[in-house]
């Protein structure tokens, strides 16, 4: 929810310079971002009224329809800034090296939320990516000793069936 109802400087700073212009002076590509802008503003109310459980059935219908159709990774990337993203993906590719168990403890505590409250948008955001390279190294992990076990199993069949065959 943190996401869904944060709305960056650069978005209330571009709604300023749009809504101090008479609607003959804005160009088509500006109403169309002045539309997205009232519908964000829109979907922000519904999602503060979610929050504290007040929407009525059709607004939590909104609400659970925006959610399906927009994906979290593109909101985010959206609301950050290039600067917030440079710095993320500098920091991504440094802690991404972590050891898997140093990575899910970072994730874990950081996950909290106490902490994840306190939290700068692009520190959230980088805990959102490093939580998805976690669960990557996990399913590749996983995924390992499956293959590892399938092997193991084949080879004991293999023996077992030498082993029929010989009597």
């Amino acid at each position: 929810m943190k996401w869904l109802t944060y709305e960056p400087e650069h978005y209330t700073k571009k709604k300023l310079v749009l809504y101090s212009k008479t609607v003959r002076e804005l160009l088509p590509k500006e109403k169309e971002e002045l539309t997205i802008y009232e519908l964000r503003d829109k979907m922000k109310k519904l999602f503060e009224k979610y929050i504290k459980k007040s929407c009525t059935e059709q607004e939590y219908m909104e609400v659970y329809n925006y959610m399906i159709n927009n994906s979290i990774n593109e909101l985010m990337l959206d609301k950050l800034s290039a600067e917030e993203l440079s710095y993320a993906k500098n920091e991504i590719e440094r802690l991404s090296n972590l050891s898997k168990e140093d990575l899910c403890q970072r994730v874990t505590e950081q996950q909290q939320s106490d902490i994840y409250d306190e939290l700068s948008m692009v520190d959230a955001y980088i805990l959102h990516c490093l939580s998805d390279i976690y669960y990557a190294k996990c399913h590749d992990s996983f995924e390992n000793e499956v293959q590892s076990q399938v092997g193991t199993n084949i080879v004991r069949v293999e023996s077992m069936q030498k082993k029929i065959g010989s009597l």
